[in-house]
């Protein structure tokens, strides 16, 4: 249950550091040029953004519902032992859960390394989706700064309306 706790305290940790990406990318959403082709990316890797924090949550419930399953086998467990009345049968019993719990335990162990890699995976694709839309904004506002005027530029930017 402990690497079940750090795990999921490791997934909130995350799930704050995307917030703060979102909150960011929000930022940076808002200071474009309403109808641009970058709004609509944007809008489009939110989307994708929310399914990936909707699936951590899920991940996060299903991590919840095994440990309520492994306190609930445990009480079932202690249960069991106190009905034996034979020493043997006893010890045979349990070689026999404990062998099975091992299996489950693995199991679950393998489950919880493949959500870190999916994970680290995600991590990863929305880190490189943040740089390339911090490329193409530098590269805009580049463009801005050195094909318009000054003066037009001014009038643009008063004229602009301002997505929030």
């Amino acid at each position: 249950m402990g690497e079940l706790d750090y795990r999921a305290r490791q997934l909130n940790e995350e799930a704050e550091a995307r917030d703060a990406l979102k909150l960011k990318l929000q930022s940076m959403e808002s200071k474009l040029i309403n109808g641009g082709d970058v709004i609509q990316k944007t809008a489009i890797m939110e989307k994708e953004l929310q399914e990936k924090q909707r699936k951590i949550a899920e991940e996060k419930h299903k991590a919840d519902e095994m440990r309520n399953a492994l306190k609930a086998k445990e009480e079932k467990a202690e249960e069991v032992k106190a009905t034996f009345n034979n020493l043997q049968s006893e010890v045979s019993s349990k070689t026999k859960k404990l062998t099975k719990l091992f299996h489950k335990l693995q199991n679950a162990e393998q489950e919880i390394k493949d959500l870190q890699e999916a994970h680290r995976q995600e991590i990863e694709d929305l880190t490189q989706t943040l740089h390339d839309l911090q490329r193409h904004l530098v590269t805009k506002q580049l463009t801005i700064n050195n094909f318009i005027p000054p003066c037009d530029q001014e009038m643009f930017y008063k004229r602009t309306q301002w997505m929030i």
